[in-house]
């Protein structure tokens, strides 16, 4: 009876010794879970950073662009018709002024469309800098869900194999 006792006692405490390997195994593997989380989440992070800033730039390019040029064509259709009706009226000697005017309005027209150019501009980054938060965000929270299911099933699947 003593060396069934003692043959049991070995037995239990071997079962003992696999079961503060497998206590350490997760730890290990917590740590290292957590740590790959981290660097998951920065690496997303910094991805999305970048790919939001490069569609951002190319959207802005296309669309002031696009402003410009169309207030440059009202503003250079306004200051031909305006000519064109001043040259019917005015004669030799308000040529002078009709030229001083054109400048004016040339002046004028630039700085109109400078000043909607950087409202624009504000608007749009605005409104980018508020859609890319909130893709990080998406792209985050999803990059976490993934690891915690995987990590769940490789720890469900080494406590399977302990």
């Amino acid at each position: 009876a003593v060396k069934e006792l003692e043959e049991v006692k070995g037995a239990l405490e071997e079962v003992k010794e696999k079961l503060m390997r497998a206590v350490h195994l997760g730890q290990d593997f917590e740590a290292e879970s957590e740590r790959l989380k981290s660097e998951l989440a920065e690496k997303v992070t910094a991805l999305a950073q970048a790919a939001t800033e490069n569609a951002e730039m190319a959207s802005k390019e296309a669309e002031l662009s696009d402003r410009i040029t169309r207030v440059q064509a009202e503003a250079e259709r306004s200051l031909k018709e305006e000519i064109s009706t001043v040259r019917l009226v005015v004669e030799e000697e308000a040529q002078q002024s009709l030229e001083e005017k054109l400048v004016a309005a040339r002046a004028e027209a630039e700085e109109a469309a400078k000043e909607a150019f950087q409202e624009e501009l504000a608007s749009v980054r605005e409104e980018a800098d508020a859609q890319a938060e909130k893709v990080v965000q998406e792209q985050v929270a999803a990059a976490k869900e993934k690891l915690e299911v995987s990590m769940a099933d490789e720890l469900q699947a080494m406590k399977s194999k302990a």
